[in-house]
């Protein structure tokens, strides 16, 4: 009996260690909105800045423009050219939003389009995370879910979304994919926190 609990025991540790860092479910911890290339640790978000990173070496925009040519990646794997499908497999279980560029409405993932039929099909996936007082929080929830949940008014939220409370220390992290043809064009991570807004 100890011999099959000890088997079940490594088992959920496996999955735990090759699946998304997740403290909440459905919710990325923000260790998953790093810069990674190789596998490995190549960029923390936010440092001091700069708060927004673009993977798209291409850009000029990005901090990562002199590593030209090079290949970074989400914590998951996912880069410039990845496909939905691969960054669906990648989130699995992960609360996203997918948002069709051209006519503002939110699209169910079997609604994306795999093919291009001479239309041009623009499509961003968006992943949110809020962390407040430490707690996780999902960033593409309502607002008003987590403003019962955390007992405030509108007043003490917009301080708390200002980064301004002094009850409330936040930190604000999230993935935004762009598609252009099933294919991943811009894949930018964003961070701010209190400490550093306030500096």
């Amino acid at each position: 009996m100890k011999r099959i609990i000890f088997l079940v025991l490594i088992v959920a540790l496996i999955t735990t260690a090759f699946g998304c860092s997740s403290s909440a479910s459905g919710v990325l911890d923000k260790d998953e909105f790093n810069v990674y290339q190789n596998g490995k640790l190549f960029m923390e978000i936010p440092e001091d800045g700069p708060v927004m990173v673009n993977l798209n070496t291409e850009s000029e925009m990005s901090p990562l423009h002199e590593y030209d040519g090079q290949i970074f990646t989400t914590k998951q794997g996912i880069a410039i050219g990845d496909s939905i499908d691969q960054v669906k497999s990648a989130y699995k279980g992960i609360s996203l939003m997918i948002l069709d560029q051209m006519s503002g409405e939110l699209l169910a993932y079997d609604e994306v389009p795999r093919d291009n039929n001479g239309d041009r099909n623009i499509y961003e996936v968006r992943i949110r995370t809020l962390i407040i007082n430490g707690k996780l929080y999902d960033g593409l929830r309502s607002e008003k879910e987590i403003m019962d949940e955390l007992r405030v008014d509108i007043y003490e939220w917009a301080e708390i979304k200002r980064f301004d409370s002094e009850e409330y220390n936040v930190e604000d992290y999230s993935m935004r994919i762009l598609f252009e043809d099933n294919k991943v064009v811009t894949l930018a991570l964003f961070g701010m926190t209190s400490e550093i807004w306030n500096k």
